[in-house]
Protein backbone atom coordinates (compact mmCIF):
# COMPACT_ATOMS: atom_id res chain seq x y z
CA UNK A 1 0.00 0.00 0.00
CA UNK A 2 1.39 3.40 -0.98
CA UNK A 3 1.88 6.00 1.72
CA UNK A 4 0.17 9.38 1.67
CA UNK A 5 1.96 12.63 2.42
CA UNK A 6 0.61 16.10 3.03
CA UNK A 7 2.02 19.51 2.14
CA UNK A 8 0.42 22.37 4.06
CA UNK A 9 1.12 26.07 3.59
CA UNK A 10 -0.23 29.15 5.38
CA UNK A 11 0.13 32.85 4.61
CA UNK A 12 -1.39 36.09 5.81
CA UNK A 13 -3.80 38.11 3.69
CA UNK A 14 -2.54 40.22 0.83
CA UNK A 15 -4.03 42.87 -1.38
CA UNK A 16 -4.24 40.75 -4.53
CA UNK A 17 -7.17 39.88 -6.72
CA UNK A 18 -8.41 36.97 -8.77
CA UNK A 19 -5.83 37.25 -11.57
CA UNK A 20 -2.87 37.34 -9.19
CA UNK A 21 -4.09 34.26 -7.33
CA UNK A 22 -4.72 32.47 -10.64
CA UNK A 23 -1.15 33.26 -11.68
CA UNK A 24 0.17 31.68 -8.49
CA UNK A 25 -1.94 28.54 -8.93
CA UNK A 26 -0.96 28.23 -12.59
CA UNK A 27 2.72 28.64 -11.66
CA UNK A 28 2.49 25.83 -9.12
CA UNK A 29 0.85 23.38 -11.52
CA UNK A 30 3.24 24.23 -14.37
CA UNK A 31 6.38 23.95 -12.24
CA UNK A 32 5.55 20.66 -10.53
CA UNK A 33 4.60 19.20 -13.91
CA UNK A 34 7.88 20.40 -15.40
CA UNK A 35 9.73 18.74 -12.54
CA UNK A 36 7.88 15.41 -12.70
CA UNK A 37 5.80 14.15 -15.61
CA UNK A 38 3.92 12.00 -13.09
CA UNK A 39 2.43 15.26 -11.77
CA UNK A 40 1.15 16.46 -15.13
CA UNK A 41 -2.57 16.43 -15.86
CA UNK A 42 -4.67 18.20 -13.23
CA UNK A 43 -8.39 18.93 -13.26
CA UNK A 44 -10.57 21.20 -11.18
CA UNK A 45 -14.09 20.52 -10.01
CA UNK A 46 -16.74 22.97 -11.18
CA UNK A 47 -19.87 23.94 -9.23
CA UNK A 48 -21.61 20.71 -10.25
CA UNK A 49 -18.62 18.58 -9.29
CA UNK A 50 -17.64 17.88 -12.91
CA UNK A 51 -13.89 17.59 -13.56
CA UNK A 52 -12.52 20.19 -16.00
CA UNK A 53 -8.93 20.15 -17.35
CA UNK A 54 -6.61 22.70 -15.79
CA UNK A 55 -3.99 23.53 -18.38
CA UNK A 56 -3.00 27.16 -17.80
CA UNK A 57 -3.75 30.54 -16.30
CA UNK A 58 -7.20 30.88 -17.88
CA UNK A 59 -8.35 27.54 -16.48
CA UNK A 60 -6.79 28.40 -13.11
CA UNK A 61 -8.94 31.52 -13.04
CA UNK A 62 -12.02 29.48 -13.92
CA UNK A 63 -11.19 27.02 -11.13
CA UNK A 64 -11.17 29.91 -8.67
CA UNK A 65 -14.27 31.65 -10.01
CA UNK A 66 -16.47 28.56 -9.88
CA UNK A 67 -15.60 28.07 -6.21
CA UNK A 68 -15.88 31.69 -5.09
CA UNK A 69 -17.23 32.32 -1.59
CA UNK A 70 -18.88 35.64 -0.72
CA UNK A 71 -18.89 36.63 2.94
CA UNK A 72 -18.98 39.65 5.20
CA UNK A 73 -17.04 40.84 8.26
CA UNK A 74 -18.03 44.01 10.12
CA UNK A 75 -20.09 45.21 7.14
CA UNK A 76 -17.12 44.58 4.83
CA UNK A 77 -18.09 42.47 1.81
CA UNK A 78 -15.40 39.97 0.85
CA UNK A 79 -14.80 37.26 -1.73
CA UNK A 80 -12.38 34.39 -1.35
CA UNK A 81 -11.77 31.26 -3.43
CA UNK A 82 -11.71 27.58 -2.48
CA UNK A 83 -10.95 25.46 -5.55
CA UNK A 84 -10.40 21.72 -5.44
CA UNK A 85 -7.92 20.16 -7.88
CA UNK A 86 -7.35 16.47 -8.57
CA UNK A 87 -4.54 14.69 -10.34
CA UNK A 88 -5.89 12.75 -13.30
CA UNK A 89 -5.85 9.00 -12.76
CA UNK A 90 -5.22 9.19 -9.02
CA UNK A 91 -7.90 8.54 -6.38
CA UNK A 92 -5.90 10.28 -3.65
CA UNK A 93 -3.83 13.15 -5.04
CA UNK A 94 -5.60 16.49 -4.61
CA UNK A 95 -4.96 20.14 -3.83
CA UNK A 96 -7.33 22.29 -1.78
CA UNK A 97 -6.78 26.03 -1.77
CA UNK A 98 -8.31 28.83 0.29
CA UNK A 99 -7.09 32.17 -1.05
CA UNK A 100 -8.16 35.77 -1.32
CA UNK A 101 -8.67 36.12 2.44
CA UNK A 102 -7.46 39.58 3.52
CA UNK A 103 -5.70 40.27 6.78
CA UNK A 104 -8.42 40.27 9.41
CA UNK A 105 -8.20 40.88 13.12
CA UNK A 106 -11.49 39.77 14.72
CA UNK A 107 -10.42 39.05 18.30
CA UNK A 108 -7.03 37.92 17.04
CA UNK A 109 -8.55 35.01 15.13
CA UNK A 110 -6.28 32.83 13.00
CA UNK A 111 -7.77 33.17 9.49
CA UNK A 112 -4.96 32.53 6.99
CA UNK A 113 -4.88 31.74 3.33
CA UNK A 114 -3.82 28.15 2.97
CA UNK A 115 -2.98 25.26 0.68
CA UNK A 116 -3.45 21.59 1.49
CA UNK A 117 -1.85 19.15 -0.93
CA UNK A 118 -2.33 15.42 -0.39
CA UNK A 119 -0.08 13.28 -2.53
CA UNK A 120 0.71 9.61 -2.88
CA UNK A 121 4.27 8.42 -2.46
CA UNK A 122 5.70 7.76 -5.91
CA UNK A 123 9.05 6.26 -6.90
CA UNK A 124 9.83 9.35 -8.98
CA UNK A 125 9.57 11.89 -6.15
CA UNK A 126 8.95 9.76 -3.04
CA UNK A 127 12.29 10.63 -1.43
CA UNK A 128 13.71 13.59 0.45
CA UNK A 129 14.99 15.50 -2.60
CA UNK A 130 11.80 15.01 -4.59
CA UNK A 131 9.50 15.98 -1.76
CA UNK A 132 11.64 19.00 -0.91
CA UNK A 133 11.43 20.12 -4.56
CA UNK A 134 7.62 19.96 -4.44
CA UNK A 135 7.55 21.74 -1.07
CA UNK A 136 9.92 24.47 -2.27
CA UNK A 137 7.90 24.92 -5.46
CA UNK A 138 4.67 25.42 -3.52
CA UNK A 139 6.36 27.81 -1.07
CA UNK A 140 7.69 29.93 -3.94
CA UNK A 141 4.37 30.01 -5.78
CA UNK A 142 2.40 31.31 -2.81
CA UNK A 143 5.13 33.05 -0.79
CA UNK A 144 4.05 31.24 2.35
CA UNK A 145 4.68 32.37 5.92
CA UNK A 146 5.00 28.84 7.27
CA UNK A 147 4.22 25.29 6.30
CA UNK A 148 5.22 21.67 6.60
CA UNK A 149 5.37 18.28 4.95
CA UNK A 150 3.97 15.39 6.95
CA UNK A 151 1.56 12.49 6.81
CA UNK A 152 -2.24 12.70 7.01
CA UNK A 153 -1.97 12.51 10.82
CA UNK A 154 1.45 13.99 11.71
CA UNK A 155 1.70 16.79 12.56
CA UNK A 156 -1.82 17.71 13.63
CA UNK A 157 -3.32 20.11 11.12
CA UNK A 158 -3.79 23.68 12.34
CA UNK A 159 -7.32 24.86 11.59
CA UNK A 160 -8.55 28.41 11.03
CA UNK A 161 -10.34 29.93 14.04
CA UNK A 162 -9.43 26.91 16.20
CA UNK A 163 -5.69 27.59 16.41
CA UNK A 164 -3.36 30.31 17.61
CA UNK A 165 -1.35 29.91 14.42
CA UNK A 166 1.78 28.42 16.01
CA UNK A 167 3.61 26.57 13.19
CA UNK A 168 3.55 22.78 13.58
CA UNK A 169 6.79 20.88 13.02
CA UNK A 170 6.70 18.17 10.39
CA UNK A 171 9.15 15.94 8.58
CA UNK A 172 9.91 19.15 6.67
CA UNK A 173 9.09 22.54 8.15
CA UNK A 174 9.20 25.96 6.49
CA UNK A 175 9.52 29.21 8.44
CA UNK A 176 9.78 32.58 6.74
CA UNK A 177 12.40 35.08 7.83
CA UNK A 178 9.77 36.80 9.98
CA UNK A 179 10.19 33.99 12.52
CA UNK A 180 13.83 34.91 13.05
CA UNK A 181 17.10 32.96 12.71
CA UNK A 182 17.05 29.26 13.46
CA UNK A 183 19.02 27.77 16.36
CA UNK A 184 21.56 24.94 16.04
CA UNK A 185 19.53 21.90 15.07
CA UNK A 186 19.52 18.38 16.56
CA UNK A 187 21.78 15.78 15.02
CA UNK A 188 20.46 14.59 11.66
CA UNK A 189 18.28 17.66 11.00
CA UNK A 190 19.34 20.00 8.20
CA UNK A 191 18.49 23.59 7.30
CA UNK A 192 17.98 24.50 3.63
CA UNK A 193 17.83 28.30 3.12
CA UNK A 194 15.37 29.72 0.59
CA UNK A 195 14.88 33.28 -0.65
CA UNK A 196 12.24 34.06 1.96
CA UNK A 197 13.13 31.75 4.82
CA UNK A 198 14.35 28.21 5.51
CA UNK A 199 13.17 24.62 5.19
CA UNK A 200 14.25 22.32 8.02
CA UNK A 201 14.33 18.60 7.24
CA UNK A 202 14.09 16.52 10.42
CA UNK A 203 15.63 13.39 8.87
CA UNK A 204 17.00 12.41 5.44
CA UNK A 205 14.75 9.36 5.01
CA UNK A 206 11.00 9.27 4.42
CA UNK A 207 9.11 9.93 7.64
CA UNK A 208 7.22 6.91 8.98
CA UNK A 209 4.38 7.54 11.46
CA UNK A 210 4.92 4.10 12.99
CA UNK A 211 8.67 4.46 13.56
CA UNK A 212 9.33 5.40 17.20
CA UNK A 213 12.78 6.79 16.36
CA UNK A 214 11.31 9.03 13.68
CA UNK A 215 8.73 10.39 16.09
CA UNK A 216 11.39 10.99 18.73
CA UNK A 217 13.56 12.91 16.26
CA UNK A 218 10.59 14.99 15.22
CA UNK A 219 9.80 15.85 18.83
CA UNK A 220 13.44 16.74 19.49
CA UNK A 221 13.34 19.18 16.59
CA UNK A 222 10.06 20.68 17.79
CA UNK A 223 11.48 21.21 21.30
CA UNK A 224 14.63 22.81 19.89
CA UNK A 225 12.67 25.28 17.78
CA UNK A 226 10.18 26.01 20.55
CA UNK A 227 12.92 26.58 23.15
CA UNK A 228 14.62 29.01 20.75
CA UNK A 229 11.40 31.03 20.50
CA UNK A 230 10.92 30.71 16.76
CA UNK A 231 7.57 28.89 16.96
CA UNK A 232 5.59 32.00 17.75
CA UNK A 233 1.92 32.45 16.99
CA UNK A 234 0.93 33.86 13.64
CA UNK A 235 -0.45 37.01 15.27
CA UNK A 236 2.81 37.73 17.10
CA UNK A 237 4.89 37.37 13.96
CA UNK A 238 2.48 39.53 11.97
CA UNK A 239 2.98 42.19 14.60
Amino acid sequence: MQSLYRIQLYWHGRDEGLEAIANRLSQLIANVGAGYRELQGWSYLDKEGTARPLTGRSESQSALECRAVDWEVAARKLRSYQPLLRLDGSPSDEIELAAGIPRLEPAGAFMPNRLRWQLTQHDAYGHVDGMRFLFNTAIAAFEADFGYVGTPTTPTEVLPLFSTGVPPVGWMTYLSRAYGPLPPLPKGALEHPLAGGSVVVAMPELFDDYDDEHRSRLEALRRTLADAGVLESSAQVAG
